[in-house]
């Protein structure tokens, strides 16, 4: 069955530089499986980076491809309050540097996951 047939089906996505951490502790990204024609709505977004006048509405353009596909994330750890923070995505550009966000919006993008990343959240 085509994946983007099972609507809870999620893919998680952990930067390179949280491999090495405990699984138990490993901060990750989840995100929804997209269907190409939800991919052709946002490719003028994508495609558009190239183009942007300012550094600033490259990375904001970057952030809204991310929040397009972004259902969660897990073990956010905040070494401030010592909690795991809630999913929040508009705080999306407070715990990211640039770089991570880059990384995720091409893994996000390519849909590009491991097996073992695979899950079925329904």
């Amino acid at each position: 069955m085509p994946l983007a047939l099972e609507p809870n089906r999620t893919f998680e996505v952990v930067l390179k530089s949280d491999k090495e951490k405990p699984k138990s502790k490993q901060p990750s990204f989840e995100f929804r499986i997209l269907t190409a024609r939800e991919w052709q709505s946002i490719a003028d977004l994508v495609d558009s980076l190239s183009g942007v006048e300012t550094g600033k509405e490259a990375i904001n353009k970057i952030f809204e491809v991310l929040r397009k596909g972004l259902v969660g994330w897990n073990c956010m750890w905040d070494e401030k309050t010592q909690k795991c923070l809630p999913y929040e995505p508009e705080k999306l550009e407070d715990i990211l540097t640039l770089g991570e966000a880059q990384e995720l919006m091409v893994r996000f993008r390519n849909q590009n996951f491991e097996a073992d990343d695979e899950k079925n959240s329904g």
